[in-house]
């Protein structure tokens, strides 16, 4: 596939396709964040990262060009300068991506980025699926790029594709960790998590439902080859009730080679009614042994699901708190789990944290660590799409979007927030909140459904340097509704 170089400039980024020997422009993007009282006095910079679509030319009528969701940031560790952001690029109004998967990355700490469409997935990218979904991508401490995704065709089967790149811009073929006919079945949300210890090791974990029985198992995959090879897929957690299942699961290593996974567990019904008694839960697994075995599920927290709407007129935004984030301490193993909550404050949309200091055996209670100002159910006050992250000083940051300064004019001013504590006083209190993006406008956003997406979850990684937001802004071109930022601003 085509691949671009997104250079930053002080006024326009310059993207340069160099496969086809065009140059162009991607526009000036998102400025930094602008001032706002109480900020820290530290750097914050932004850059654009994603550019005009390399699939432009695919012939698919359901298709909306130029529309890119749901970033997935990571570092590598050791090396300050490596940053790779995935995305999904071209997303159907139906759901999914029918472009497909790209991937940038950049060799020094952000600010320039090199871009490269994953192949063989999409019939767009010369695959033999119709659309895409929920890509993830994760650093080995050598370097090598692993990265996961959905693939589907409607009515035919549904598959977790992994691939690896050894020089983050030419990638293996997808392999298959699953695939699956449908709608018998249906594979949903992986993620994947390179071993920090060895760079061979890398752990994949999703969602699987059967509509014959009603059923959901966690299933999960391993590569101790370094992506050569992956093992078969197997399920390591089936929630007892029908219909109940797991989704946004995502692994965690610690510093002694424990495995935890954290994910959402809710009723998601396959072929039976509803079921009010499934309770929601946000909980966590763990393996001491590698991915082979793996325990009984403990409960960080049992809540309800945040559903913000756009203040004032109480239209959905498609970003429920579906998706939980977790983080962990590599020089402690302390873990930090955050979800979208609709129980802890009066707009019924919030953020939760809570905290382990014991490999994930046990969870501190659940507190609400968003800054978002008090307002009735559906208002400004609303917090959403929250991620966590450590950095190397053990900062521990949190970033969210809410619509503190929303005004009665058109349109839905929508902001960017991070929190930051330092180690020992997460999560008592003692954090501090600063500006990283906004306002821009997310009623200019794509629309799933008919709300607003900008998909169910962003991004947050850290190097040496601070940390990384990997965010979607909008913009005022109808032709390009949106695209991919990444934000950096420094630990402290």
């Amino acid at each position: 596939m085509t691949g671009y170089v997104l250079n930053e400039k002080p006024a326009r980024r310059r993207v340069a396709l160099a496969a086809a020997g065009v140059v162009m422009f991607a526009g000036t993007g998102q400025p930094a964040a602008a001032a706002v009282r109480g900020d820290p006095p530290s750097p914050i910079t932004s850059v654009t990262v994603s550019a005009p679509s390399p699939f432009a030319s695919c012939a698919d009528p359901v298709m909306v060009r130029n529309t890119e969701f749901e970033p997935w940031v990571t570092t590598r560790p050791g090396d300050p300068g490596r940053v790779a952001v995935a995305w999904q690029q071209d997303r159907s109004t139906t759901g999914a991506a029918r472009g497909g998967i790209v991937v940038a990355t950049s060799a020094d700490g952000g600010t320039t980025w090199r871009g490269s469409a994953l192949g063989g997935i999409t019939k767009c990218s010369g695959g033999p699926f119709t659309s895409t979904s929920n890509p993830a991508v994760s650093y080995a401490r050598d370097g090598r790029l692993f990265a996961v995704a959905m693939a589907m065709s409607f009515g035919q089967s549904t598959a977790i594709l992994a691939l690896r790149s050894d020089d983050e811009a030419t990638w293996s073929a997808p392999v298959a960790l699953t695939q699956d006919p449908s709608p018998a079945y249906f594979n949903d949300r992986p993620s994947v998590t390179a071993d920090p210890r060895d760079p061979l090791r890398a752990y994949t974990v999703w969602n699987r439902n059967r509509a014959a029985d009603n059923q959901h198992e966690l299933m999960f995959s391993r590569t101790t080859d370094g992506g050569g090879s992956w093992e078969p897929a197997r399920a390591i957690y089936q929630p007892a009730e029908k219909g109940a299942g797991t989704v946004g699961n995502q692994i965690a290593v610690l510093p002694d080679g424990t495995l935890v996974d954290l994910f959402y567990e809710g009723d998601f019904p396959v072929s039976g009614p509803p079921n009010p008694n499934i309770p929601t839960r946000v909980r966590a697994i763990r393996s001491a042994d590698g991915g082979r075995t793996w325990s009984e599920p403990v409960t960080v927290t049992t809540t309800e699901v945040n559903d913000p709407k756009l203040p004032g007129v109480e239209r959905p935004v498609s970003a429920r708190g579906l998706i939980p984030d977790i983080a962990v301490d590599r020089r402690t193993g302390a873990l930090y789990a955050v979800w979208g909550d609709a129980t802890m404050a009066s707009s019924r949309s919030s953020i939760g944290l809570s905290a382990s200091f014991d490999g994930g055996r046990r969870w501190s209670p659940p507190v609400r660590v968003d800054r978002s100002p008090d307002s009735p159910p559906g208002g400004d006050g609303q917090a959403f799409l929250p991620q966590v992250d450590v950095g190397d000083d053990g900062t521990v940051a949190v970033i969210y979007h809410d619509f503190r300064r929303n005004t009665p004019e058109p349109g839905t001013p929508t902001d960017v927030w991070m929190l930051t504590c330092r180690r020992g006083q997460c999560p008592r209190g003692a954090w501090r909140e600063r500006h990283l993006a906004g306002p821009f406008d997310i009623e200019k956003a794509a629309t799933w459904s008919g709300a607003p997406f900008l998909g169910t979850s962003v991004g947050l990684a850290h190097t040496r340097a601070g940390f990384q937001a990997a965010l979607v802004l909008t913009n005022d071109t109808p032709d390009n509704p949106q695209d991919i930022h990444v934000v950096r601003t420094p630990s402290r």
